[in-house]
């Protein structure tokens, strides 16, 4: 059986992307127009409209994960693949950022700090949804 695209999603997947673009660029005139102006409300309204963007990140990462299990699952081998592909890659890009963050002296190393960080997720803004991720693999 081989995998179809699934067109409403990657539609979706790009739509997600424009507008966390959008919320980006538009983040600096919604913290510094004048909070009673037009121009603010016609920033702020659409901005604030398009904060459920996360969510359907990752409902949609949900829904992808559910369609391309295959029945019966090999479980240990999908832990294993997602372990490989999504969690390794990420410990190292957290750790590269704890690094960075340290070289600057932003805060001293600690293994601890690091781990909590990794663990969390936090230790960039983009790094959480990460760890969402991982609680759909261990559902699975």
């Amino acid at each position: 059986m081989s995998k179809q695209r699934c067109v409403e999603i990657s539609f979706l997947n790009v739509l997600y992307c424009v507008l966390v673009v959008f919320i980006h660029l538009t983040s600096e005139p919604v913290t510094y127009l004048i909070k009673n102006s037009v121009p603010y409300f016609c920033v702020l309204i659409p901005w604030r409209l398009s904060a459920f963007v996360v969510q359907g990140f990752i409902f949609l990462s949900g829904v992808k994960l559910i369609l391309n299990l295959r029945q019966p699952m090999n479980y240990p081998l999908f832990i294993y693949k997602r372990f490989k592909t999504v969690y390794l890659p990420y410990v190292s890009w957290a750790s590269i950022y704890y690094c960075f963050f340290v070289s600057i002296g932003y805060f001293p190393f600690r293994f601890s700090d690091l781990a909590g960080y990794i663990a969390r997720g936090d230790i960039s803004s983009q790094f959480y949804f990460v760890i969402i991720i991982a609680q759909f693999y261990l559902l699975a």
